[in-house]
């Protein structure tokens, strides 16, 4: 029997009957026993161990109210940890046969434990004597049962790591994940795929913290642990396909130039700022969009006119804005640094729509500024929801982006099946 190969440790409730435990002790053979009595049971032991002469090592927990759930779970939390590693073994090693004793001992005995990983036996009688009591008879037990509940609890598991991720929690994402992993039975395909969410959701956690290198590493592991089960069903397929795009989206983060970053960076600067907002951290989106603002300007001076604005030539300004320039900076440099409102008068000056578009609104997006001198900036005030609202309008609307481009790590459904 399998259980005999894998299981060294047993505990077992004791009530009014030794039957029952002798049955699955049997069935079982463990060298180590936990026996977790009722009041009085105890006497029933002895005869117990005569019958089982496989069992080497013994331990006996007793309760003295086996009706208070409260007082037995204290009892169980406190004393079932200190005899599994006093033997040096890990609750995989370990069956609960939860039969005897009363019901609110097998219910203390089963939430105690189930969070463990351990299995569970329980020993059913075929004959039933008569009195209006249900009493099992000598000799007709048999285990009927030995479950991991951890594979049933494994489809709320899986709706919890979904919100999780629905709302940016990829810590807890990732710890509910390593739950199902060391707790779920080896034969559950589920223990796998979570092994392979785990990094997955440690990518996301990292690229929310602008770690890209990190999250392009972690992404990748995660694919090559997915991939295999990416036909099982559809939305494990659609967390593949996330991976992969997720993967394409970081891969210039990692590989290319610092200037031909910048693209990707203003995209996942709105995009990071939309999950604050989401999450009503405004101050925290107010901080990323008015980096937004200032990389979308020098993003712009680069690409359409190799103008670097930390850098900025004298001679690549306009000659009717040059003197205004060069006025502006006292150093005898032939570089000029370029602030962002410089930045994009200059983009005005040179005939760009994105600074015709700014100096259309410059006016709206100068007082937004004055509004989100927040605590994180220079204020005192939080930045406020509307304040965010007209904020990210305007930088959608300066930037020509379009919500549905950026990246965005909405969830997959992860309890569905289909």
């Amino acid at each position: 029997m399998k259980t005999k190969n894998r299981t060294r440790m047993m505990i077992c409730s004791i009530g009014r009957s030794k039957e029952p435990a002798v049955q699955s002790l049997k069935a079982v053979e463990p060298e180590s026993v936990v026996f977790y009595c009722s009041d009085g049971a105890s006497e029933y032991l002895p005869g117990i161990i005569r019958e089982c002469p496989f069992i080497r090592h013994t331990a006996v927990v007793e309760t003295t109210d086996g009706e208070d759930i409260e007082a037995n779970l204290h009892l169980l939390y406190m004393e079932l940890p200190v005899h599994v590693d006093r033997r040096g073994l890990s609750w995989e090693n370990v069956l609960v046969d939860y039969t005897g004793g009363t019901k609110t001992m097998g219910a203390a005995l089963v939430l105690a434990t189930v969070e463990t990983g351990v299995q569970y036996a329980y020993v059913s009688g075929d004959k039933r004597s008569g009195g209006g009591k249900v009493i099992l008879v000598d000799g007709t037990e048999k285990v009927l049962r030995k479950a991991n509940p951890w594979n049933a609890i494994v489809l709320k598991q899986r709706k919890d790591i979904t919100n999780a991720w629905k709302f940016g929690h990829y810590d807890e994402a990732a710890r509910l994940c390593e739950e199902i992993k060391d707790n779920v039975s080896g034969e559950n395909y589920w223990k796998d795929i979570c092994r392979g969410l785990i990094p997955m959701f440690e990518a996301y956690r990292e690229w929310d913290r602008f770690r890209y290198k990190q999250a392009f590493k972690l992404m990748k592991q995660a694919r090559g642990m997915l991939h295999p089960y990416c036909f099982m069903s559809r939305p494990l397929k659609a967390v593949i396909v996330r991976v992969e795009n997720h993967i394409r989206m970081l891969e210039p983060m990692v590989v290319e130039s610092a200037e031909k970053k910048r693209g990707f960076l203003l995209q996942d600067l709105l995009a990071n700022a939309m999950r604050c907002g989401a999450e009503e951290r405004y101050d925290d989106a107010a901080v990323r969009l008015y980096r937004a603002l200032e990389l979308a300007a020098q993003h712009r001076l680069w690409e359409g006119y190799n103008i670097d604005s930390q850098k900025c030539n004298k001679k690549q300004v306009p000659e009717t804005h040059r003197q205004e320039y060069v006025q502006r900076d006292s150093s005898d440099d032939e570089l000029l640094q370029l602030g962002l409102h410089a930045s994009y008068i200059l983009l005005e000056a040179l005939g760009d729509e994105m600074g015709r578009k700014y100096v259309r609104h410059q006016e709206e997006i100068q007082q937004q500024l004055l509004h989100n001198q927040s605590v994180l900036a220079h204020g005192l005030d939080p930045v406020t929801e509307n304040d965010y609202d007209r904020m990210l309008r305007l930088m959608l609307e300066l930037t020509q982006t379009v919500k549905t481009e950026l990246p965005i790590f909405s969830p997959v459904d992860l309890a569905t099946d289909l």
